[in-house]
C-alpha cells in the first residue's frame, strides 16, 4: 500500500480532528490507548485476511488437483469405452463376414431365410449386450470422474 498518497483526505482530516479532540478532552494517554486499539484491530484483521487467503489458496489447490484427477479418470474411462467399442465393431464386422460366407454356401432360399433369422437374432442379442456394457462403462466413468471432484469427508 502507498502510504504517501491519501486516497480520502476528507476522512483523514475527520480522523485527525477526532484524535485532536480526544487529546484535548481526555489527554494524550487516552489517545495513545485508542491508537493501540486501532493498531491491534488492524493487525488482527490483517491476520484474519492472511488466514482467509491461505485457506482460499489451499481450497483452490485442492480443487485443481480434484479437477485434474477427474479429467484423468474421464480420459481413462473414455479410452476404455473406445477400446471396447472398437472391439465390438470388429466382432460385428467379423460376424457379418461369417454370415456372408454362410449365405454363399446356402443350398436354397429356405436356408438363406433361416440363416438371416438366426444371424439377426444373434446380432440383436450381441448388440444389446454390447450397448449395455458400454452404458455401464460410461456410468462407471462418470461416477469415477465426479467422485474425484467431491471433497473427501
Amino acid at each position: 500500500m502507498d502510504y504517501t498518497r491519501d486516497t480520502d483526505p476528507v476522512e483523514t482530516k475527520e480522523w485527525l480532528d477526532s484524535l485532536d479532540g480526544v487529546i484535548e478532552v481526555e489527554g494524550p494517554e487516552r489517545a495513545h490507548y485508542l491508537l493501540h486499539r486501532v493498531m491491534d484491530g488492524a493487525r488482527r484483521k490483517g491476520a484474519q485476511a492472511k488466514q482467509a487467503v491461505g485457506q482460499y489458496i489451499r481450497e483452490a489447490s485442492r480443487l485443481y488437483g480434484a479437477m485434474e484427477s477427474s479429467m484423468e479418470a474421464a480420459q481413462s474411462g473414455t479410452r476404455e469405452i473406445n477400446r471396447k467399442a472398437i472391439g465390438f465393431a470388429e466382432k460385428n464386422v467379423n460376424a457379418a463376414f461369417d454370415f456372408a460366407q454362410q449365405l454363399v454356401r446356402a443350398k436354397d432360399p429356405k436356408e438363406i431365410v433361416q440363416l438371416q433369422q438366426e444371424f439377426l437374432k444373434r446380432q440383436v442379442e450381441q448388440m444389446s449386450g454390447q450397448m449395455k456394457e458400454l452404458g455401464e462403462q460410461a456410468t462407471q466413468t462418470a461416477q469415477t470422474a465426479s467422485a474425484a471432484v467431491r471433497p473427501k469427508s
